[in-house]
């Protein structure tokens, strides 16, 4: 059955409809692009990593050596696992040359969120098991549905060297066998 068990899901007008539901503010970002198939394959945390195949959660994936969570009190768990790969807490969200950030949503000490900055200044979200989407700032993220009482607690960074330019997460991804990115945004899908 399409959609189960991390298979992708073909992008159309009616299940966008669901991301945009989920992100209300998302269509006022002029610089919004939804940049994936929906998948459950991964989350917001792998997404941040590049993971593509690993949905990091205490209690489906989880790295030795991390701190678990007791209850639902998980944030400092979340940030012990970012600094695992390097990430380390700064105080501002502007891009800043020769770092990767990244923004933490959290409601209380209960992590939601996580969103990658790219190096054009843009941000990058998985929406659960949704989309991934380009956003031009975090205020897109605003009044999401899915995360209501969530505010951006943490901004992290760690070196960057650009090597990585994030094209994936800048254009799109390719369906194997297509030679264009996806239709990336409702007004961008065809007729019919």
């Amino acid at each position: 059955m399409p959609g189960s068990a991390g298979e992708g899901v073909p992008l159309s007008s009616v299940s966008t409809e669901e991301l945009y539901a989920q992100y209300p503010h998302l269509r006022d970002d002029p610089e919004h692009k939804i940049t994936s198939q929906r998948t459950d394959r991964y989350n917001c945390v792998a997404w941040v990593q590049g993971k593509m195949d690993q949905w990091f959660d205490p209690e489906i994936h989880w790295p030795d050596g991390v701190p678990e969570p007791d209850g639902d009190a998980d944030l400092d768990c979340y940030l012990a696992l970012f600094s695992s790969w390097g990430f380390e807490e700064c105080s501002s969200a502007d891009l800043e040359e020769g770092y990767l950030k990244i923004a933490v949503f959290a409601a209380g000490d209960e992590f939601q969120h996580v969103a990658k900055q790219l190096p054009s200044g843009a941000w990058s979200s998985k929406g659960g098991p949704l989309y991934d989407f380009r956003h031009g700032d975090l205020a897109a993220l605003r009044g999401c549905r899915v995360m209501p009482k969530a505010e951006l607690s943490k901004i992290m960074r760690r070196p960057y060297d650009g090597t990585d330019r994030f094209e994936v997460e800048e254009k799109g991804l390719l369906l194997p066998g297509a030679s264009a990115p996806l239709p990336l945004a409702i007004h961008e899908l065809p007729e019919g």
